[in-house]
């Protein structure tokens, strides 16, 4: 949007109110070419508090202040506070520090603020809040992001015209300038980290390293544009004190929208006995998921199987098989509760046989494995049935141009659950075992993954977790144990709306002996989990598995922390055997094969997206991905810097990556091959990036990934 259409409104508060917003940094970049003096007026008029002025195109008041040496003097000091990362955020107690940096690299699959045009924002004191906004302001200015101290430092004529024009003289220009280079440097890094900071270690180059995550003012601005704009699934994050934290912050009044984009795994944790299910049953109500029936985009895909969209031949048959792609996986999430209760029924059919009346489910239930295929036809016709029952579904029902495709791939499903699973197959490697940790839960971790996303925890957090079991674990079995990938699974999800009071630390007098009390409380979100891991272990030294006598050492280097959460395995009195090691690669995938349809496997996904836009739309094509924290660019060489925890510390921006999250149904038909090539997630650093990412094959780490066959 240009200036001059805001200009045109002749209601003088809808006008104010517009320029308002058009100068807010939450808001695209206002476009001023050709209105370089009435920008000038308006961004004076801006450093004075609202009640303190009527009209923003006011130039007297301008005029007034512009020769006001003590209050340009002030909006001058408020430049050597601007940033390009905001230290301050989201902790207000660091002060003295400032950080202007060039962006990172672009990275093939991450989200950084690489691509973005530089913006500064301005964070220092928050009483010199509006005086920072006159040569702080990002606007457009011949198709440039760019701010008024940037265009007078470089000379603009433009910008020294409308100085001259509002009555500042040719000296005092000079020398506004000459302050005004003084103040912005090309590139300012504090030389020692503020005890406020956060600092995580990895190892990097073979050595810990202390990482320092910051926000980038350009990447957290263009987030709020698109989310006002998009109204893409978010919440907000209410921050005390926001003009204390920085020009952003307050612009929006403390209320900092992030993604929310929680994984899909069922509320219902639990799904009930048999008996339950036989009553339902009885009561000639389905066991099969019609949850699918209610999926929009399901509707969409029968829609293409119709009549596929597009102008050619190609763009057809591709949005044909990624409608059969996506009709195939519904239905392995409709079949999801017959097969689930399939899996456990096996163990005693007898008591099945009297529970059930004759019907198709029973069918399903007992017939040999060998011939599920024989049920094609039934199974087609109940989803028929089904689809004719939903109000909107019943124009699909019986369709002839979905008769063909819906019984293929009910046919491809079936044939699948009929293929014996062979627990003798593929053996591990020499040197490897696996562990699978069951039942796992988690109280209160981290749902912010980093300042822009809320959902899954941190990717990071499965590498902190998987570092520090090995190091308990070498040392306990006294030789050295690696963990080269670990696997993901969801049970239950749960958003907590409380906030946690941080442990008391500030004294009320500092020269005196007094009580201590709790800082401000800084807001977050947490999360409480239910999860298994699997993970893939090596010993490179001697190369032999651990032995029965050692096994008994896997539970004891267990760690208690996960994603900044408590992690409890189950109880004592529960009975469970929740850390089993497995030889085998098919006894392993025959155990969490079966794991309940209601979680999710959270998988890796390659993908080509370095931006905000690319995600979403990559977010709306597939229903299955959620963005993630998968980890961090550096935006230096790590170096050494006072008060760092360890002896290298590098200033880094939080990586927003995909993460594909797998139905166990479609997990378990994909079969055991794209599991063990696909599902495990291993930490890379290279080209000073430290990311999550697939664990194996490694080397392509730039490649597209193909959709999965199911």
């Amino acid at each position: 949007m240009h200036l001059r259409e805001l200009l045109d409104n002749a209601v003088l508060t809808e006008r104010d109110n517009a320029l308002r917003r058009g100068f807010a940094p939450y808001c695209p970049d206002l476009d001023v070419t050709g209105e370089e003096y009435t920008s000038l007026v308006v961004l004076l008029n801006l450093t004075l508090k609202r009640d303190q002025m009527g009209d923003l195109c006011d130039e007297h008041q301008a005029h007034q202040l512009l020769l006001d040496d003590n209050h340009l003097a002030r909006c001058v000091g408020t430049v050597r506070w601007q940033h390009s990362h905001n230290l301050k955020y989201p902790d207000s107690r660091v002060s003295g520090q400032r950080l202007i940096m060039d962006p990172p690299p672009k990275i093939p699959g991450v989200v950084t603020s690489a691509g973005l045009e530089p913006k500064l924002g301005w964070a220092h004191n928050s009483a010199d809040i509006n005086l920072a906004k006159l040569f702080g302001t990002s606007f457009r200015h011949l198709g440039v992001t760019t701010n008024l101290a940037l265009q007078l430092r470089q000379q603009v004529s433009v910008w020294l015209e409308a100085f001259v024009r509002l009555g500042m003289s040719s000296t005092a220009i000079n020398e506004l300038q000459a302050q005004l280079s003084h103040a912005l440097a090309a590139e300012c890094i504090p030389l020692a980290v503020s005890p406020y900071s956060k600092q995580v270690r990895f190892i990097y180059q073979h050595d810990y390293c202390a990482i320092t995550p910051v926000v980038s003012h350009a990447l957290l601005a263009s987030l709020q544009a698109l989310i006002y704009q998009t109204r893409c699934p978010h919440l907000s994050l209410e921050h005390a004190h926001p003009a204390s934290l920085g020009s952003l912050v307050g612009a929006v009044g403390g209320k900092i929208a992030v993604l929310h984009y929680p994984p899909p795994v069922s509320h219902a944790t639990h799904r009930g006995f048999s008996q339950s299910r036989a009553q339902r049953l009885a009561e000639a109500k389905s066991l099969f998921d019609q949850s699918v029936l209610y999926d929009r985009i399901f509707m969409d895909a029968l829609d293409h199987l119709i009549s596929p969209p597009g102008p050619t031949r190609r763009q057809r048959k591709q949005q044909r098989l990624s409608a059969l792609r996506y009709l195939r996986r519904q239905l392995a999430v409709w079949l999801g509760p017959i097969i689930e209760w399939r899996d456990e029924v096996q163990q005693d059919l007898a008591q099945v046989e009297k529970l059930l009346p004759e019907s198709l489910e029973r069918k399903i239930l007992m017939v040999q494995q060998s011939a599920m295929l024989e049920l094609c036809l039934e199974v087609a016709a109940r989803f028929h049935l089904e689809l004719q029952s939903h109000p909107v579904g019943r124009r699909y029902a019986y369709h002839p141009d979905l008769m063909g495709p819906i019984k293929t791939q009910l046919r491809w499903l079936l044939t699948k659950l009929a293929q014996p699973r062979d627990a003798t197959v593929a053996q591990f490697r020499e040197q490897r075992c696996y562990l699978h940790f069951s039942g796992l839960r988690v109280y209160d971790a981290v749902a912010l993954a980093n300042p822009y996303l809320c959902g899954l925890p941190s990717l990071s957090a499965l590498v902190g977790f998987t570092h520090d079991y090995e190091r308990r674990l070498s040392a306990l079995l006294q030789r050295k144990v690696q963990v080269d990938g670990v696997a993901w699974y969801l049970r239950n999800y749960q958003l907590s709306s409380a906030k946690l009071l941080p442990e008391p630390s500030k004294p009320v007098s500092p020269r005196e002996v007094t009580a201590i009390r709790t800082p401000g409380v800084i807001d977050s979100r947490y999360c409480d989990l239910g999860m298994d891991l699997v993970l893939e272990l090596r010993f490179p030294e001697d190369g032999t598995a651990p032995t029965i006598e050692e096994q008994t050492l896997l539970q004891a280097a267990f760690p208690s922390r996960f994603a900044g959460g408590c992690l409890h395995p189950p109880s004592l009195y529960e009975g469970k055997s929740w850390c089993n090691c497995y030889t085998n690669q098919g006894e392993l995938f025959n155990a969490v094969s079966r794991l309940p349809r209601t979680g999710c496997w959270v998988y890796p996904y390659r993908s080509e997206i370095n931006d905000l836009k690319g995600m979403f739309a990559a977010l709306e094509a597939d229903c299955r991905l959620r963005p993630v924290s998968t980890g961090y660019v550096l935006l230096e060489e790590p170096t050494a810097r006072a008060g760092s925890l360890e002896g290298h510390h590098a200033y880094a921006e939080s990586a927003i990556g995909l993460a594909l999250c797998v139905n166990p149904v479609e997990m378990r038909l994909s079969g055991m091959a794209h599991f063990f090539a696909d599902g495990f997630w291993h930490m890379r650093e290279a080209n000073r990036a430290i990311l999550m990412q697939c664990a194996s094959n490694m080397e392509n780490t730039h490649g597209a990934m193909q959709a999965p066959e199911l």
